[in-house]
């Protein structure tokens, strides 16, 4: 006698098969490999340029916004403790002459990459949860909500390095949020099947099928809550030990990551079209 559990999950197991990754999932891994790539194939002066005029810098990003900074004192003047913190001065006084900072750098720093480790990472991560949120949400909205996780990640990071000249570029941000989308309903008895296997648990008393958990619910159940905390254990290790912005040795934006964590989470259920 066949187990209905099991025929259910013959089912869904035959019907979400592990690389049924979306059109625009797929379509966004290659815009971000290829933008580096062009940038690889530009010399030095033509690709910092373009990196510095598409990365978000939250200093310049004040001034766009009328916020106002303390002019940048001469650089005999300033005494740097790190090589870091001169060039953050070096880039000062380089946007004090060429300001060129816009609005909609808060998106296009998520399709620029430090190097092609970053950029790899960030597509794998970005196949493998993009690929379960666009089978819920739909290409679009996956789209749109990718765009929204950006800008909560560049808002975060703009909110404690607000007159910081160093640029923040990379997905990391955007694709932080997709896994706090995707923490919102992985981990129910309905969520997706993976390589044969089912990410939820079962359990009595949870939503029924197609139900998004709610911010209680997601708080509440052992699978989300290791989920969110293994998501904060790496962030805070590679925040204290990695590197990432224009060169290797800069600090990874791990604020902009939990920005975008945060906006997945709020947003998947305003784009989610099923209700339930």
């Amino acid at each position: 006698m066949t187990n209905p559990d099991q025929e259910q999950f013959a089912t869904v197991r035959r019907s979400e098969p592990m690389l049924n990754v979306s059109g625009t999932v797929v379509g966004l891994c290659l815009a971000m490999l290829g933008i580096h790539f062009y940038i690889t194939m530009l010399n030095a002066d033509h690709a910092l340029a373009i990196s510095l005029d598409f990365s978000f810098i939250p200093a310049e990003f004040a001034r766009w916004a009328g916020i106002g900074l303390a002019p940048v004192a001469p650089l005999e003047e300033f005494t740097a403790e790190t090589d870091l913190a001169a060039f953050n001065h070096v880039l000062a006084a380089y946007f004090q002459e060429h300001p060129s900072q816009a609005p909609w750098t808060l998106v296009t720093h998520a399709f620029f990459h430090a190097g092609w480790t970053n950029v790899i990472v960030n597509a794998v991560w970005l196949l493998a949860f993009g690929g379960v949120v666009a089978r819920r949400i739909g290409g679009v909205r996956l789209l749109v909500l990718f765009c929204i996780c950006a800008i909560g990640g560049a808002l975060a990071h703009f909110a404690v390095y607000s007159s910081d000249f160093m640029p923040m570029m990379g997905a990391s941000g955007a694709i932080s949020g997709l896994m706090g989308a995707a923490s919102r309903f992985i981990f129910q008895p309905s969520g997706p099947v993976l390589g044969g296997i089912r990410l939820g648990p079962k359990a009595d008393g949870m939503k029924g099928e197609g139900a998004l958990l709610s911010l209680k619910e997601m708080l509440r159940n052992p699978a989300s809550l290791r989920f969110i905390g293994l998501w904060m254990l790496f962030n805070l290790l590679v925040g204290v030990l990695g590197s990432s912005s224009l060169a290797d040795g800069g600090n990874i934006a791990w604020i902009a990551h939990l920005g975008g964590f945060v906006a997945g989470v709020l947003t998947v259920p305003v784009l989610d079209h099923r209700k339930g």
